[in-house]
């Protein structure tokens, strides 16, 4: 009723049977059936940030028509039923309320201030976990209310949070790969909602990645390297990065470091071989379109050699997309029929048992030239078509001619 216990219609026998039922509900299953009272009171509003209006003449009614002694356990219920759904704050507007509830979880902006958090940082978290805030239209203005025990506990994470540069030194890695590491998910960093929004990386999320390696007396493996010497070796892709992350943080990679050295992570040991076995399990084997990038990788050269091979039409490739944006890729076809048609001049000179230099000139005079190299278009390797280089005729004439290095060369 909009008006609970007014004696003008206190005969009529509807209304007080109506008031009996709501009483009798409330009652038997207490206090459960006083909530489900609270879900629904008779002549309320919704949406407001005013607990008079929200609850309608049923808060008045508790804290004024009531009498203090029989009818505190009513009012011990309303206060309990606030603490636990309204997810507003309750200021000094809530007089009947703001004493008994001072430790109400739900608060305000200028509360979190003089608790020693930013009001950036207080925004960043509300926005990586939406029941962290709830946002509310009072007097034609929005007011955002904020959970106390949410807000503090990530801030007590990310306060001494760290930037993308100070995360790069203490790991030992480029910005890049620390960037990728937060946004594959294997840092706790807080969303930006734009570009131009510093990364905020959780420093426990860091110490864990210094702390996955196992501390030696002696290397186990002898021709262990760094990690940090791994990235442009096995791990120059984005998704050999991921897959070497997933496998060392579930320790199916072991890392290690000397005991005493306080290495950071790009500088722990692992068995190169180990890890190009991982790696090989998960090839790319099914894929048939590559980046130039990748296609170097394939060929055995330089990323320079290949686009200088893709501008002179040596490797056959087109525009396309790959992985959701527009570039110049290469099919797996034409990275065959290049390797059906070429051969590194390098190569070649192994199988004669020479060195390059001095195969070069022997191929030069008697009349083969190179199809791209230093000297005939500014490649920075030599490539040797298939069908002018016969094995046979040329092994004899360059097997011991300048075998030994040049002068001023090392051994």
């Amino acid at each position: 009723m909009k008006k609970p216990l007014r004696s003008a219609a206190i005969t009529n026998v509807q209304e007080a049977i109506m008031i009996a039922r709501h009483a009798a509900m409330a009652l038997d299953d207490w206090p459960n059936g006083f909530y489900r009272l609270l879900e629904t009171p008779p002549g309320a509003g919704s949406g407001n940030t005013e607990i008079s209006k929200q609850f309608g003449a049923l808060y008045g009614a508790s804290f004024k028509l009531l009498a203090p002694e029989p009818f505190d356990f009513v009012r011990e219920a309303f206060r309990s039923y606030l603490a636990q759904t309204w997810r507003r704050p309750i200021t000094a507007r809530h007089r009947r309320l703001v004493e008994e509830m001072q430790d109400h979880d739900w608060v305000s902006g200028r509360v979190l201030k003089e608790c020693g958090v930013a009001p950036a940082l207080v925004r960043r978290i509300a926005q990586a976990n939406p029941l962290a805030s709830n946002e509310a239209r009072h007097r034609q203005r929005n007011h955002i209310a904020f959970s106390k025990s949410a807000i503090l506990a990530n801030a007590h994470q990310y306060s001494g949070g760290l930037t993308l540069a100070q995360a790069a030194v203490r790991l030992g890695l480029p910005r890049k790969r620390v960037r990728q590491m937060a946004e594959d998910g294997f840092l706790d960093v807080l969303p930006r909602a734009s570009a131009s929004q510093p990364w905020i990386i959780s420093v426990q999320s860091v110490v864990g990645w210094e702390t996955i390696s196992d501390r030696v007396t002696c290397p186990p493996i002898a021709n262990a390297q760094t990690a940090r010497s791994q990235l442009r070796k096995l791990l120059w892709s984005r998704r050999a990065w991921r897959l070497f992350l997933s496998h060392a943080r579930a320790r199916r990679l072991a890392m290690w470091h000397l005991d005493g050295d306080t290495a950071c992570f790009g500088d722990f040991m692992i068995d190169a071989d180990a890890l190009n076995k991982l790696l090989a399990t998960e090839d790319d084997d099914h894929e048939e379109w590559f980046s130039v990038s990748h296609a170097a990788r394939k060929l055995g050269v330089k990323d320079e050699v290949c686009y200088h091979l893709v501008r002179k039409q040596l490797l056959a490739s087109e525009v396309g997309i790959l992985r959701d944006r527009e570039c110049r890729v290469v099919h797996r076809s034409a990275i065959e029929n290049f390797q059906s048609t070429y051969i590194p001049l390098v190569s070649a000179a192994k199988e004669c048992c020479t060195t390059p230099r001095a195969l070069l000139a022997t191929i030069r005079a008697r009349g083969i030239e190179p199809m791209c190299g230093p000297g005939v278009d500014g490649c920075r390797q030599y490539f040797l078509r298939l069908s002018d280089w016969s094995r046979g005729p040329l092994l004899h004439v360059a097997v011991g001619h300048n075998v030994s290095p040049p002068a001023g060369r090392s051994a």
